[in-house]
């Protein structure tokens, strides 16, 4: 009774603005609309904050107390006593958030609900064919897809696809590296060590960078991303993988901004292919920089995580779970109202035909589609967060 009546009266105080909009919790997160949940870990951090503070306020006193004593015994017990309630108290803070995080991260963590009104879709797509997909290894057993960003051509003719020479020596990973064995194994050494280095060029997650490469397609089994010599020699100056047409207007790579910069960063002199590895990643990986940031999305969540939430850029490889929603959305339809979260859709690709319907109103993260019939978003997603 008590949660209804409280809901009651945020929906009565929601339908007016606010003079003075609210600040951000110390841990940077801003509820994106009032509601028990989101009010509750909006408290919650700022208690966290507060505590925290309360508790390095207290240890200076403390020490300054000390210092004082004069050798004065009582003086100086009671200054060792604050320091250790003061500590006990940082642990168990810490401990709190600890044990929440483990239970269930989306709990603590910035951006999100803490749960969701429930709904299940009232329509089923249409002339879908189910794809089976095993989400622990990512081997699409049947690799056919609609609208395939990699088409393959055999032998090509073209200049992008000519002599290659060496791959150049790419940036430090310095952390950032994707782990072994990524995709069931799918992913070879020398696709990792490139992966590894684009992510840590442009501080995004490797394990998105590899995510959005699936979701793309490129994983459908027309390409032996596992062969090191083939990765290698592929991602020279003029590389191509075999069976890759520069010229097939699908080829994502083309259609991003700043497709030089980015793999001018390995090589000055270098000219972007997209059929080329290296080129592929590091533009990938710069592509993704322009979201995490970004607060301007025509629809506030989707896969029911906060968007514009009001939380800053990453500025290192380890995004929260908001800016990695951001940087899928923003890949898949940009700034739209749109979520590509349709059962049946994680082979098909992110056309209009497979949005859903009223806004973020599919699949989410709390509700989950069974594994052979996620959606786009949710198949990357899953890419992303088991290899992480």
């Amino acid at each position: 009774m008590f949660l209804s009546l409280f809901n009651i009266v945020l929906a009565a105080t929601s339908t007016y603005l606010w003079d003075v909009p609210l600040p951000p919790a110390p841990s940077g997160y801003l509820p994106s609309e009032l509601s028990f949940e989101s009010l509750v870990t909006y408290l919650y951090y700022w208690g966290l904050g507060i505590g925290g503070l309360l508790a390095f306020i207290r240890l200076i006193i403390a020490g300054i107390q000390w210092g004082a004593s004069a050798g004065n015994v009582s003086s100086v017990k009671n200054a060792q006593d604050t320091m250790i309630s003061s500590v006990f108290g940082l642990i168990l803070l810490l401990g709190a958030w600890l044990l929440l995080n483990t239970i269930n991260p989306q709990i603590v963590n910035p951006g999100e609900k803490i749960t969701e009104a429930l709904q299940q879709p009232k329509y089923e797509p249409e002339g879908l064919k189910t794809q089976l997909v095993d989400l622990n290894t990512y081997e699409v057993r049947t690799p056919e897809r609609v609208n395939v960003s990699f088409q393959y051509f055999g032998n090509d003719n073209n200049p992008l696809c000519g002599t290659t020479g060496l791959m150049p020596d790419l940036p430090t990973s310095n952390g950032c590296n994707l782990k072994s064995g990524a995709l069931g194994g799918a992913v070879g050494n020398e696709l990792r060590t490139i992966i590894s280095s684009a992510a840590h060029t442009f501080k995004v997650p490797p394990s998105l960078i590899l995510a959005v490469m699936y979701g793309e397609g490129a994983f459908n089994g027309q390409f032996q991303w596992n062969n090191d010599s083939v990765v290698r020699t592929a991602s020279g100056d003029n590389g191509c993988m075999p069976g890759c047409n520069p010229d097939d207007p699908m080829t994502w790579i083309l259609k991003e901004q700043d497709v030089d910069e980015a793999v001018k960063m390995v090589d000055p002199n270098r000219t972007p292919n997209p059929c080329n590895p290296l080129d592929v990643v590091f533009t990938t990986a710069k592509s993704l920089t322009t979201w995490d940031g970004y607060n301007g999305f025509g629809i506030d969540s989707c896969f029911g995580i906060a968007l514009n939430n009001g939380e800053g850029a990453a500025f290192s490889c380890s995004w929260s779970n908001t800016q990695v929603a951001r940087g899928i959305k923003g890949w898949e339809t940009g700034v739209t109202d749109w979520c590509v979260t349709v059962m049946d859709t994680c082979l098909y690709g992110q056309a209009i035909a497979y949005v859903c319907p009223g806004g973020d109103n599919c699949e989410k993260i709390n509700n989950r589609y069974p594994e052979s019939r996620r959606s786009h978003f949710g198949c990357v997603w899953d890419v992303y967060y088991n290899n992480k």
